[in-house]
């Protein structure tokens, strides 16, 4: 199991609120400071994309290579073992602590049938990870042959000598889903179990309307005034962008910077583009065309 996938492919898709700035449909923007002395630029992702749809602007390239300094979600050349670490439940915890005896047994048939593991195979390789994991695996067999865009961006920002910087490190983006309530990780474990939405389809409409740039429509089917949305919009959007507008709008002066995060991060009252608008950035649309 690749790991830092599972990472990558969750802070796309575990959005909700949605308009578009200016009423622009576009994922990639130039940010002029405030004293109108520094552009930087702030390009939308989908961390993992078929190979087959996967393409990198010529635009987004260039100016990449004119930039001095990288931010991404992440570091990616982060050590294998931190990643699992974090993902991992702490000794003596599983996910059966999360479910009854009743749900436990649901589980285990989802497992047989969907997974083609036992109960023992599925509490030594599955049950020891946190529910967010677990919540990730149905998708995982969709994105076998799939390219990433951050990982992509940050070879070419290392190739061209620029500086690398993390927006955040594994456990600080592990924490968001550590403190979600535990009714909240049962809901999401039984939602698996109960096959509540079709991966595969989810991710063929997330990803084309992606490509189509189509931002109004990312996340249609999670506008919903639940508490699982309204944590995951609190804690994986709003809380998040406050913490990165914060720190590049301190670590952009001077700087020709290229930002890339999740396109969800972008837009809304509370996206990146709202948010550093607010704090006196120019914010203009590129035009750019991500399909092949």
């Amino acid at each position: 199991m690749n790991m830092r996938i599972l990472f990558l492919l969750v802070f796309f898709l575990l959005t909700q609120q949605v308009c578009v700035a200016q009423g622009e449909n576009s994922v990639f923007w130039q940010m002029v400071s405030p004293n109108k002395k520094d552009t930087s630029y702030l390009f939308g992702t989908i961390h993992l994309l078929p190979k087959e749809k996967f393409s990198l602007p010529n635009e987004v390239e260039q100016t990449l290579k004119k930039c001095s300094v990288s931010y991404f979600e992440l570091d990616l050349k982060a050590p294998q073992s931190e990643v699992l670490a974090a993902s991992r439940l702490p000794e003596g915890q599983s996910l059966y602590d999360y479910v009854n005896q009743e749900q436990k047994d649901s589980l285990f048939a989802y497992a047989q049938a969907h997974m083609g593991i036992d109960s023992v195979m599925f509490s030594l390789a599955v049950a020891p990870f946190k529910p967010f994991i677990f919540t990730q695996m149905p998708m995982m067999k969709y994105l076998q042959n799939s390219v990433g865009f951050d990982d992509v961006l940050q070879k070419m920002a290392a190739e061209n000598k620029l500086e690398i910087k993390a927006l955040e490190t594994h456990q600080e983006q592990i924490a968001f889903f550590d403190n979600m309530p535990n009714r909240l990780k049962t809901q999401s474990i039984m939602d698996v179990v109960h096959q509540k939405t079709n991966p595969e389809e989810e991710l063929t409409k997330l990803q084309d309307n992606y490509l189509a740039q189509n931002t109004s429509s990312f996340l249609d089917d999670v506008k919903d005034d639940s508490e699982m949305s309204r944590y995951m919009y609190d804690n994986l959007i709003k809380k998040r962008n406050e913490a990165w507008v914060k720190r590049l709008k301190k670590e952009l002066k001077g700087k020709k910077a290229f930002v890339a995060v999740g396109a969800a991060h972008l837009v809304g009252p509370d996206g990146l583009i709202a948010l550093l608008e607010a704090e006196g950035f120019t914010i203009a649309p590129i035009k750019i065309s991500l399909k092949p």
